[in-house]
């Protein structure tokens, strides 16, 4: 492992006889700025960007373990919020959901149709449930990205008030290449066999409204930072998993078995 950057600059004072340091290098939390004059601390600065530049691969290394001193902080309040909220996540009847809701495991996502990493999950996502036969899935509309996004997240909520429409309907709009309008929305509508009509006035339910209330509440709990974001859990709610981004099939299936 690399000495800390303090300590090779002190080394390095101590060896031009610029300052008369204590001979342990190690720094301690009692040392002060003031131990330094600003001359030296001139020659400490450029010592430590000639040994930046030098050894590059150190800031690599610094911005790679505080990304994981990152994730690790992020997981462990995401379990503590997925623990506090779990009913709200794997066991809400309002939130659409497809698969046998006895099954041994859950898995919930957080996605926006407008989003593009959401949009490039979806067959990963609909391949992991046609194969899994013992998974339970449910979806949390979080329409992040504008109005169109809420006009569309809005009108698959309607969708699922229709019996077994709202899945289709989820999965031409994730997978559409034409850019979401009201008009394209409808049109995916009715090839979803929708009733158009019935759609648009239940889009405009009460209930609709406080559904996206609650998922914007819910994602602020767990904090969530982006979608898709991916929450797992298995029957009796003891073990979690938390995946906040894009991620592979493999992973995905990996994630359900570690909650198993």
């Amino acid at each position: 492992m690399h000495r800390t950057l303090i300590s090779i600059a002190i080394t390095a004072l101590m060896c031009l006889g610029g300052a008369a340091i204590a001979a342990d290098t190690t720094p301690t939390t009692g040392m002060q700025t003031s131990s330094f004059t600003p001359a030296q601390v001139d020659q400490l600065q450029g010592i430590i960007k000639s040994y930046l530049i030098s050894n590059p691969q150190v800031l690599v290394e610094a911005s790679q373990a505080l990304q994981a001193q990152q994730e690790k902080q992020m997981q462990t309040t995401a379990m503590s919020a997925i623990q506090k909220n779990k009913t709200a996540l794997f066991d809400d009847t309002q939130s659409p959901s497809i698969g046998n809701k006895t099954s041994a495991v859950t898995l919930v996502e957080f996605f926006d149709y407008q989003c593009g990493h959401c949009r490039e999950m979806a067959p990963q996502v609909e391949k992991l449930i046609s194969e899994d036969k013992n998974l339970h899935m449910v979806f949390k509309e979080l329409p992040i990205f504008g109005g169109m996004s809420q006009y569309a997240a809005k009108a698959a909520l309607a969708a699922a008030m229709q019996p077994d429409k709202y899945y289709t309907f989820h999965n031409l709009l994730l997978t559409t290449s034409n850019p979401l309008t009201k008009e394209s929305v409808m049109e995916i509508a009715k090839k979803a066999g929708l009733d158009v009509a019935t759609l648009k006035k239940d889009m405009d339910s009460p209930a609709i409204e406080k559904q996206l209330k609650d998922n914007f509440q819910l994602a602020q709990e767990l904090k969530v930072m982006g979608t898709p974001t991916f929450v797992i859990g298995n029957k009796a709610q003891t073990k979690f998993a938390y995946i906040p981004g894009a991620t592979s099939l493999d992973n995905l299936q990996e994630q359900i078995k570690s909650v198993q």
